[in-house]
């Protein structure tokens, strides 16, 4: 019994010194994990400068047309800021360019020089990032070069392209360029369908009359007819023509109108009165259709070969 004792009491102790570690100083599973996030510290300048520097496109949805972030651009270089590229070679398809320009005083300034229509509204600088309404709604955008300091101020633009869009400049560097963020905004004929392209063209069907190789006799009249698909995306009217194009004219005229309308996708049949050479012979003649300015299209790639019509003259 003695002995029976012992054991429980030594159980006991050695329960009550487990419960003592689990209760004891530790890291506890209930314990709250801080949420707390350090503060984003600003960038610092860097030390060297892209060579070749590129548009980081900002994804700020569909409102967008485009936009950049931090951007730098060199001197001697020009923005297209309706599509974000940078071009060192040429000014054509840019909206402005930056370069310093030094006053009577010898202080060096920045030169923005709007190109290709493009302009700025300088006569109101935003502390704060404006609306697109507001850069909308202003009066007085230049189209001349301006010299100034905007750094750190918002600007309004109007490109090219007349879309609308807000500029930052900053961190200038007086020997080298500017670095920037734009905001272009897409204008209503950004969301207009476009214009479908008009041209005219021809696809060959079938030979309805004369086929390849036909014999006449000398002087034998005959009406040669083919069948053609408008497969341009202009409509035809009876101002368009068949017009002979070289080879054997055949006695066939220089030219004669269509008889009806063709819409794309329609099939009109052409039959052009003829009269066989009086030389036994292979002949051959090629025509074309010429539209209402006075051009002339086919069938083939390009709508640029002619259909024909070829004959035997035999002396039987």
């Amino acid at each position: 019994m003695r002995k029976i004792r012992e054991i429980l009491f030594y159980l006991f102790c050695l329960a009550i010194s487990i419960s003592l570690v689990s209760c004891g100083p530790g890291k506890s599973t209930d314990s709250p994990v801080s949420t707390d996030i350090p503060p984003t510290l600003p960038p610092s300048n860097p030390t060297t400068r892209p060579t070749e520097p590129a548009s980081q496109t900002v994804d700020v949805g569909p409102i967008l047309f485009n936009a950049g972030s931090d951007v730098f651009l060199p001197y001697q270089s020009c923005i297209d800021l309706d599509f974000g590229k940078i071009n060192a070679e040429s000014q054509s398809a840019c909206d402005f360019s930056a370069q310093p320009a030094e006053n009577e005083a010898g202080r060096i300034y920045l030169q923005l020089n709007p190109l290709t229509s493009s302009a700025f509204a300088f006569d109101t600088l935003f502390q704060e990032p404006p609306s697109i309404e507001q850069c909308k709604e202003l009066q007085g955008y230049l189209s001349t070069p301006v010299v100034g300091n905007p750094v750190e101020n918002y600007i309004c633009y109007r490109t090219s392209d007349s879309r609308y869009g807000i500029l930052y400049l900053k961190d200038w560097d007086t020997d080298n360029g500017i670095t920037l963020t734009w905001l272009t905004y897409p204008n209503e004929s950004d969301f207009s369908p476009t214009e479908e392209t008009l041209y005219d063209a021809a696809t060959f069907i079938a030979d309805l009359t004369v086929l390849d190789g036909s014999p006449f006799s000398p002087g034998e009249t005959f009406s040669k007819g083919w069948r053609l698909r408008n497969s341009g995306t202009t409509t035809w009217d009876t101002d368009y023509r068949l017009v002979y194009l070289s080879g054997s004219q055949m006695g066939g005229p220089l030219e004669q109108p269509l008889p009806i309308q063709v819409s794309p996708d329609d099939s009109i049949d052409i039959y052009v009165n003829l009269t066989a050479p009086d030389q036994p012979g292979e002949y051959t003649g090629h025509w074309m259709l010429k539209n209402s300015s006075g051009e002339t299209f086919g069938i083939g790639v390009g709508a640029q070969q002619s259909f024909y019509v070829n004959i035997l003259v035999t002396d039987q």
